[in-house]
């Protein structure tokens, strides 16, 4: 007996053998942590092991009807066949009492009532037989068989179900399309209708516009937040930036470079390109990092900043070609994790980097 185009025995054996696989990875795993613990691949493990009863119940349970579908076939062919005999036989018995001259006494209405009960069961009979015979050709594969619903019924539902499981949904802002938009055609708050490729926003659900959403509060406040503090905004990402030390130049983390003061595209403004707070700053911090600054004195200090003021007005542009370690732990200045045992610096421009930072951002 055959099920999804596999054999039933070799299905069960295959879900014999997962069952197998599943309590060897149990029996490793005991005591490993403590009972009052979650570990998420307990729960994937009891999730994939009533999976596996589900499909053996499915498996049987399709199994039994298929065979009850051909026991039944089976049953009422044969008893299609000894009634025939039976009544091959009364014919015969009663052709004999005719030939003999002893007539059977048979009453008119009575047979006209046997014949009028008999024709619907037979015709039954004959429904029920060819009924089975569709049921035991109908085999599944599964809920969505395409010997039932159509490639495009199933498209359709599909379609339908993944539109009234996404919260807050999105539709083309076109008046004469009005389609529905995919989480998968959303990118950076711009939904592009699959239909018509009109672009609408996802927070007023209209036409794309540039800038900030008036309807988006979240990043309303978040403007207003940066204009109190001086913040700026990158105009290629839209991320807020804040600078604390070191010049007006920019390199936004998409590579766009832009000046601090004004926001334009970098040198193509006449703003200063450091502010020298800034860069005193920023001076101060690079000195506080030798290992005998805690010894030296004033005087030293103020030289070794005032060297570290002019070589970052010379190297403001830096493209990090030459670098050195530092032993750690240092923080990177580009993502802020603190790298334990070792960091890099560049020798020009004297910013430290991990190393995913230096080979992949600078």
């Amino acid at each position: 007996m055959e099920c999804c185009g596999i054999d039933i025995d070799s299905l069960m054996l295959a879900i014999q053998l997962q069952r197998q696989d599943l309590e060897e990875c149990e029996q490793s795993k005991k005591g490993k942590h403590r009972d009052d613990e979650i570990i998420d691949s307990e729960v994937a493990l009891e999730a994939c092991r009533q999976e596996l009863e589900e499909m053996a119940t499915l498996i049987s349970d399709q199994a039994l009807c298929i065979s009850i579908a051909k026991a039944v076939e089976s049953d009422a062919l044969l008893i299609a066949e000894a009634k025939a005999a039976e009544e091959q036989a009364a014919s015969d018995r009663a052709l004999a009492l005719r030939l003999s001259g002893n007539p059977p006494a048979t009453s008119t209405t009575g047979t006209t009532k046997t014949n009028e009960k008999k024709r619907p069961a037979d015709h039954l009979d004959d429904a029920s037989i060819e009924r089975f015979k569709l049921m035991n050709r109908f085999e599944p594969d599964h809920a969505e068989s395409s010997s039932s619903f159509s490639p495009a019924l199933v498209g359709e539902f599909r379609a339908k179900k993944l539109e009234h499981d996404t919260p807050n949904r999105t539709y083309c802002s076109k008046p004469s399309c009005s389609t529905f938009v995919p989480p998968a055609f959303i990118a950076k708050d711009v939904a592009r209708c699959p239909k018509c490729s009109q672009r609408t926003c996802v927070h007023c659900k209209g036409p794309f516009h540039h800038g900030v959403c008036p309807s988006d509060t979240v990043s309303q406040q978040v403007l207003e937040l940066a204009t109190q503090n001086g913040w700026q905004q990158c105009k290629a990402c839209k991320r807020v930036v804040e600078l604390e030390q070191g010049c007006n130049h920019i390199t936004c983390k998409c590579k766009a470079e832009f000046c601090y003061v004004c926001g334009e595209r970098w040198k193509t403004c006449s703003c200063p390109q450091w502010h020298e707070e800034r860069l005193y700053n920023r001076a101060n911090a690079i000195v506080d990092r030798a290992n005998d600054v805690a010894v030296i004195n004033e005087a030293v200090r103020q030289r070794r900043v005032e060297q570290e003021r002019l070589n970052l007005i010379e190297n403001h542009e830096c493209t990090h070609e030459r670098w050195r370690g530092r032993p750690g732990p240092r923080e990177c200045e580009e993502c802020l994790d603190v790298m334990p045992l070792f960091i890099y610096e560049c020798r020009q421009c004297r910013i430290m980097a991990c190393r995913r930072c230096r080979f992949n951002r600078l």
